[in-house]
């Protein structure tokens, strides 16, 4: 009955019928990889892709809606990520994971 009042969209394109579409889960199943932020930094930085697209969207409703579905489905997928950076040896010992502010307001 919920879902005929308010139907689930997707969270990366806002497609109707899953919190996260076919086509989004598979955009953000990349590898991550190493960017440069263009400021010194004591620690390399990674990303699974650029903030546009179903990442912003996946962000977005991750922090700004506090939605907890998809918040699973991101976990998995920085799981994933992590598990692979740790395996190629790319995290330093005593690396720390920081969460990213998604407005200078809330920095």
């Amino acid at each position: 009955m919920f879902e005929l009042v308010l139907p689930r969209r997707c969270a990366g394109c806002a497609a109707a019928g899953q919190v996260l579409c076919e086509k989004c889960q598979h955009a953000l199943a990349a590898l991550p990889y190493r960017v440069s932020t263009g400021v010194d930094t004591l620690a390399p930085v990674f990303v699974l892709g650029p903030y546009a697209g179903a990442h912003r969207g996946i962000v977005l409703s991750m922090k700004e809606r506090a939605n907890l579905a998809v918040r699973r489905h991101a976990g998995m997928l920085l799981d994933a990520a992590l598990t692979h950076l740790e395996a190629r040896g790319e995290i330093p010992e005593g690396a720390v994971l920081v969460p990213a502010p998604t407005r200078r307001a809330a920095a």
